[in-house]
Parts: structure tokens; C-alpha cells; sequence
């Protein structure tokens, strides 16, 4: 059975830098392994916006002005791992007293679709609850509504435009009311 995978796993191409230099492993990673950590340090702050610039800036030529748009300090930053490697981030803010809103939610190219946005999220309303919010509020872009729709998420409001990419408003009831 060379070359078969079990089920519910997926082979990834994983890089582990060390004072040698980097090392390539291709190994089996299950994605319920994902660790999402609060980044409170300045370096895993920056390593949260460096994913952030890669898929916003890179890849969505979302300009560096509207990328760190000077809220971070006012933020919660997540940090998604796999072993010590950060492949996702998002940040959290809270509104008001009963409301939470999840931003700049980014996962590397390689792992979409493996449930690291989805700890990412999860980890977010957890946070959220434990802050006292009962409501989390996101501006999804258009084309991953789909993902925020299976995590129970609603839309609500008209299309607009951010960065030059569509959004809609979204909300979910986190129960904490």
C-alpha cells in the first residue's frame, strides 16, 4: 500500500528552520493538531503580519497602508502553529461591550481548506465569550462566505468594497448574552 494516505490525513511539505538552515520533512500532519496561541509578543506579532502581508499584500495586492491600518495595538492577535510553524493569524477586537469582530483572518496558500481557519475561528469565539461577548461580527470577502456560512455565520447588509475586493457584513450569535 505504498503511497496510500489514512484517511482524514493529508501530506504536507513541511520547512523547519534551524541555525543550520532549513530542513525539509514530507510527513503526515493531522490538521485537529492545528495549535492556535494568543501572539503577544512582539515577534510573534510581527509573524502574524508577515502572514498577513503574504496572502493580503502578496497575493491580493492589498496595499501595506490598508494592510496594518494601525489597529493592531487595539487588537487580540491569534497565531495558528503546526508543530512551531505559524501558518495562519487573525486578529480580534471588541466593538463594543457585547461585540467582538474578527479580522484580517489569513492562512498560508498551502493549508487552505485543512481546518486552520477554522481553529483559528474557533479560537476566536472562545476568546470572544471569555471577554463577555455575545455577538462576533466579520466583513467576509465574497469568495469565502461558504467558509463563515459552515461555521454559522449570517450575512447581513449590501456587497461593498474594501481594498478593492468585495465584502459582506456577517454576524454570529456567540450565546453569551
Amino acid at each position: 500500500n505504498k503511497g496510500r494516505r489514512a484517511t482524514g490525513y493529508n501530506n504536507y511539505l513541511i520547512a523547519h528552520f534551524s541555525k543550520e538552515g532549513m530542513d525539509l520533512n514530507f510527513g503526515v500532519w493531522d490538521p485537529k493538531q492545528t495549535r492556535v496561541i494568543i501572539a503577544e509578543h512582539p515577534v510573534d506579532i510581527q509573524v502574524c503580519q508577515t502572514i498577513r502581508k503574504q496572502v493580503f499584500v502578496d497575493e491580493q495586492d492589498v496595499t501595506i497602508e490598508e494592510e496594518i491600518d494601525g489597529l493592531d495595538a487595539r487588537a487580540t492577535h491569534f497565531l495558528a502553529l503546526v508543530g512551531n510553524l505559524p501558518v495562519g493569524t487573525a486578529r480580534m477586537r471588541k466593538k463594543d461591550r457585547d461585540t467582538c469582530k474578527a479580522e484580517r483572518v489569513a492562512v498560508i496558500d498551502s493549508l487552505r481548506g485543512t481546518g486552520v481557519g477554522r481553529a483559528l475561528m474557533l479560537a476566536m469565539e472562545e476568546q470572544a465569550r471569555g471577554d463577555g461577548c455575545g455577538q462576533m461580527l466579520l466583513h467576509s470577502q465574497t469568495r469565502v462566505l461558504d467558509f463563515y456560512r459552515k461555521l454559522g455565520y449570517q450575512e447581513f447588509g449590501d456587497v461593498f468594497m474594501d481594498a478593492r475586493i468585495e465584502h459582506l457584513a456577517m454576524k454570529k450569535d456567540l450565546g453569551n448574552s
